[in-house]
């Protein structure tokens, strides 16, 4: 288990920093912070140790902001090459940024210990070392009257103070990393010395007695899994054969006439179906019949075949002799959204059976390319000025091939008898549309963003199904972004609409775009956010009642 004491070899001091066979010092992560507790506040310099599942803090310096100690433990500390017993109690403290005036955020639970052997910051020669790299002259640190590591923030801090900017240079340079407490530098040093003449490298490890092991152990999986998500490569559209298989079909597949990528459904094997217009039929007489108790909806529903039919979304067919070998007709029913109201769906019903078989029972999911939501939420949060934005009628922009469109027929009651009609576009309710409709949402960027990298990473990243959300340094920056994207997802035959931001600089005029209404609270990603102070909160849809033995 990795928590964050060292061990070294050839010598049993750790360093903050390790030495190669080149004499480049290269410096740990750390950075200057405030500690606050008891109304006493300390300013001195942390190491931020990511492979540490726990925090630790120098024990005079917990005495010195008057911490009183809790729980009493013994930690089993093991480095590389040895493995030893130290006591050390539990503290409270709070932590700010350098010179800050109140906390940040508390750690409830860190230990105190008698050492942490870490050599003291040399402040002189990293200011040297940042004078040097265009990336770091924004990086000062200042000279403490005491510039030893007093404090090792782990793991559960870094839930807290997350990455939030990076300064890189070229390769082989040091570089800086903001978080919420301000900017650490990590990397190789100019060339120095060694006092002992050796070559120190430091291995950090520290595990706590057995019984608490397996929960660290949870802890630190549970860390990386966060503080990957929706940042590392995601690789679980790829993760089997079958996915590969899917995602290659549908390369193979997808074309772009004039207007829009078109494409074949992920059939699981051949493509062959009962003839099911008895029972679609039924289904129909059925829903007619509901409808008719409710003329407002049966009205707005009956629009929305004429307004499909307006823009071939549908079209209609007659019966053909002899019938097509493909033929099934999706029963259908209407969908309101309590968030839209006067706005009906049609949504086809394609997990209906006839003699054991549907439609999604013919077809395959297809691979999950959702992105992870929490990335994207983490995402929405890290810049200033926020972007958000839909595609209009994502699955409709769609095309499906004329061979797979005998699959997609259905009825519809007139004056004249019952009418058939087919879906030409991709339809709510089949199994494989949302893999098809984000497939064709980064095929976009494969064929229309080969010259912008950025916008072809937005693609990829900040799109959760049909919702685009997406944070940036700058109003130009969010501006100019949201800009190239509805361009280039115009040439895919998708339509950015209703456009939202915390800034309205960022989204005034945008050529052809839909800004949303003058509203100050908008829904993103399931919660609400309100631009005019930026914050987001979830709103109860059921009134809280106190719980009585009774309702029990």
């Amino acid at each position: 288990m990795q928590l964050g004491t060292t061990a070294n070899k050839p010598s049993e001091q750790a360093e903050a920093s390790f030495q190669n066979m080149n004499n480049i010092r290269n410096q740990l992560q750390f950075m200057p912070v405030t500690l606050f507790n008891n109304g006493i506040k300390l300013d001195c310099y942390a190491i931020l140790d990511n492979c540490s599942s726990c925090s630790y803090i120098l024990s005079k310096t917990a005495e010195t902001l008057q911490c009183k100690p809790s729980q009493q433990l013994q930690l089993s500390v093991r480095g590389a090459f040895s493995k030893d017993k130290v006591s050390s109690s539990l503290v409270r403290l709070s932590i700010g940024p350098h010179n800050a005036t109140k906390p940040t955020f508390t750690l409830k639970s860190v230990y105190y210990v008698g050492a942490l052997s870490f050599d003291a910051i040399d402040v002189n020669n990293l200011n040297k070392t940042c004078s040097l790299y265009n990336q770091l002259l924004h990086v000062n640190f200042p000279e403490l009257g005491d510039n030893t590591v007093q404090i090792l923030l782990g793991v559960d801090a870094f839930w807290k103070i997350a990455e939030r900017d990076i300064r890189k240079g070229p390769t082989g340079t040091p570089y800086a990393v903001k978080n919420l407490l301000g900017w650490t530098f990590t990397g190789p040093l100019n060339k120095k010395s060694s006092s002992s003449g050796s070559n120190s490298h430091s291995t950090n490890f520290i595990d706590l007695n057995d019984q608490e092991d397996a929960n660290l152990t949870k802890l630190v999986e549970k860390f990386w899994k966060v503080e990957g998500s929706g940042i590392q490569e995601d690789n679980k559209a790829t993760d089997s054969d079958k996915s590969k298989r899917q995602l290659r079909f549908m390369e193979k597949s997808i074309e772009h006439d004039e207007d829009r990528y078109k494409i074949n459904q992920l059939w699981k094997n051949e493509k062959k179906m009962p003839n099911n217009y008895l029972v679609a039929r039924a289904q129909l007489l059925s829903l007619q019949k509901r409808l008719r108790k409710d003329p407002e909806t049966m009205q707005v529903y009956e629009k929305s075949l004429t307004t499909d039919l307006e823009n071939n979304y549908l079209m209609h067919v007659t019966v053909q002799d002899p019938q097509p070998e493909l033929l099934w007709y999706l029963p259908h029913h209407p969908l309101t959204n309590p968030n839209k109201p006067g706005k009906v769906r049609r949504v086809a019903n394609a997990a209906s059976t006839y003699k054991g078989v549907s439609l999604n029972s013919c077809l395959e999911a297809g691979p999950d390319l959702l992105n992870n939501m929490f990335g994207l939420l983490l995402r929405f949060r890290e810049k200033p000025v926020v972007v958000s934005v839909d595609i209009e009628g994502m699955f409709v922009q769609i095309g499906i091939k004329d061979e797979d469109q005998n699959a997609l027929c259905f009825l519809w009651p007139t004056k004249n008898g019952i009418k058939q009609y087919q879906y030409t576009r991709l339809i709510f309710g089949a199994k494989c549309s949302p893999s098809i409709a984000i497939f064709a949402l980064r095929q976009t960027a494969a064929d229309y963003c080969v010259t912008k990298p950025i916008i072809a990473q937005l693609l990829h990243k900040s799109f959760y199904m049909d919702d685009f959300v997406h944070s940036f340094n700058t109003t130009h920056e969010a501006r100019g972004s949201a800009t190239q994207l509805k361009t280039s997802l115009r040439q895919g035959g998708f339509n950015l609409t209703k456009f939202v931001s915390n800034s309205n600089d960022a989204i005034y005029s945008i050529d052809g775009g839909e800004v949303s209404t003058n509203a100050t609270v908008h829904r993103v990603l399931g919660v609400k956010w309100d631009t005019t102070d930026d914050t987001i909160f979830v709103q109860p849809t059921t009134k809280l009642t106190n719980t009585t033995s009774s309702t029990l």
